[in-house]
């Protein structure tokens, strides 16, 4: 299992059998986001969401540039978003296999924003972690 915290930002991964689990915990009521297969957004796989007065949001996105859209893939099997005391958490499960395959590392890419918008910029509040894949 890995975890980091940066920028306002808490990641944790952790993998057991086919699946890979990460969350991210950040210091904002508004939405987060997580990519991964990317060092920067422009091709990242990013989930991203957040929770308004118990409705949650959530969306699987790639990477455009500085933008994104759409994807057609959809990798993401579960997931739980909570806004609580200033933070907002979000915890993705996807299939490992085809996260990991083949890599010795996984690179992911965190944001978060203070409103409840899937488009709204993040900032400077956004990082970038390598995580290390021995098992």
């Amino acid at each position: 299992s890995y975890s980091h915290r940066e920028a306002g930002m808490t990641l944790y991964a952790n993998w057991r059998g086919d699946s890979l689990y990460l969350a991210v915990r950040a210091d904002t009521e508004g939405w987060v986001a997580i990519g991964i297969n990317a060092k920067v957004m422009d091709g990242a796989h990013i989930m991203i969401g957040f929770s308004d007065g118990g409705r949650i949001v959530f969306k699987e996105q790639i990477g455009s540039g500085h933008r994104h859209q759409d994807t057609p893939e959809e990798l993401v099997q579960d997931f739980a978003i909570v806004e609580s005391g200033g933070q907002t958490s979000m915890e993705v499960e996807m299939e490992a296999v085809d996260a990991l395959s083949g890599k010795d590392s996984l690179d992911v890419i965190v944001g978060y924003g203070k409103d409840n918008s899937l488009t709204m910029y993040h900032g400077r509040s956004r990082t970038r972690f390598s995580i290390p894949l021995s098992r």
